[in-house]
């Protein structure tokens, strides 16, 4: 389980730690103070030495290197679009002695004809005096101790970006969730397949039957070749399930998501209230409590709802499991992160606690 995450010059945050996470975290804090980059840098220390988590993170926000090159996608990360100082990711696991650590430096495009014409391709608001980023350089460092170091480059000739091998044994198991992510159904027909297969999308259904009572099951069809995901009702109706509503589409997310995935995985969740009903939260943090327990799951959730704020801190499983509840400010002077303790905790419930301010 991560304990401790310590960040330095990624995006906004010049220094930032927060210690003492539990199995479910809930961050707070005002709009731009950093919580959903604070969940992409757990995300990419968490992946090790692996361009697929920077590359991930830009697709979420929209990016793509297509034939522009990277420097749109990747130099965002590094703080004030500079990359005069390298991205700096530490986290510390309660059953590791050492600390994982991560270095992301920037690697000079090369390939393109002049740099004029890759410039003209971006906007302005892009261009920064140093170097023109076209790749990165991972440097990871495990929890044993060992090292490795890995390079992703673009090659503007192929418009390609490399992706070296990877070494996953021993990398923490994580999975980012974001309502900028779609919410089509397709998308998860291969993971719920195998849970069908497995006699396990049984939990899933249990989940959606809060949201729809009249579910009897989601069944996988053919239909003119392509695998498609079906809501099978009460009243014998099969609906395609891109038909039924967000909250149930959000639901079936995240739900095939953790029950997909691995003992001992990290979910970061942001903004896990998007799409659904208040009515909706204390099965939410039940759920994501029993997965806590069982499975061992640790989830990190970014939140602007006092509703969600207040269901979680007053489910008892939730704080019979580990409840941590952080805030984050973004000052002149930098970023700061308050830990709330559990007396402070059973405050929050009991005075004023704007979650937004």
């Amino acid at each position: 389980m991560i304990e401790t995450v310590h960040i330095e010059n990624f995006r906004g945050f010049r220094k930032l730690s927060l210690s003492g996470a539990r199995p479910l975290n809930l961050i707070v804090g005002k709009n731009n103070s950093g919580k959903s980059s604070l969940l992409e840098a757990i995300y990419i220390a968490a992946g090790g030495p692996n361009p697929e988590g920077p590359f991930n993170v830009a697709i979420l926000r929209g990016e793509n290197y297509e034939q522009k090159g990277v420097d749109h996608m990747w130099r965002p990360l590094f703080r004030g679009l500079s990359t005069a100082w390298p991205v700096v990711l530490r986290l510390k696991l309660s059953e590791e002695a050492e600390e994982r650590s991560l270095t992301l430096s920037a690697l000079p495009e090369k390939g393109f004809k002049t740099s004029k014409a890759a410039s003209d391709q971006l906007p302005p608001s892009m261009i920064h005096p140093s170097l023109r980023v076209g790749g990165l350089r991972f440097e990871y460092r495990s929890g044993s101790g060992e090292t490795q170091v890995l390079t992703s480059e673009f090659d503007a000739t192929l418009g390609t970006l490399s992706n070296p091998p990877v070494d996953r044994n021993n990398l923490i198991l994580v999975t980012l969730v974001s309502p900028m992510i779609p919410l089509f159904p397709s998308m998860h027909v291969g993971s719920y397949s195998r849970l069908r297969q497995d006699n396990r999308h049984f939990r899933v259904i249990e989940l959606l039957k809060i949201v729809e009572p009249a579910l009897v099951d989601i069944e996988v069809l053919a239909i003119d070749g392509n695998a498609s995901l079906f809501a099978q009702l009460s009243s014998g109706e099969k609906i395609p399930a891109s038909h039924m509503g967000e909250g149930f589409l959000r639901i079936f997310q995240l739900a095939v998501v953790l029950v997909s995935s691995p003992d001992g995985a990290v979910f970061l969740f942001d903004e896990p209230e998007a799409g659904l009903h208040h009515s909706l939260y204390d099965t939410l943090w039940n759920f994501l409590s029993e997965a806590a327990s069982k499975w061992g799951i640790q989830v990190f959730a970014t939140t602007h709802s006092d509703e969600l704020l207040r269901a979680g801190l007053s489910n008892e499983s939730v704080r019979k499991v580990g409840l941590g509840l952080f805030r984050i400010d973004r000052t002149e002077a930098g970023h700061t992160v308050a830990a709330y303790g559990e007396d402070a905790m059973d405050g929050v419930l009991y005075a004023p606690f704007e979650v937004r301010a």
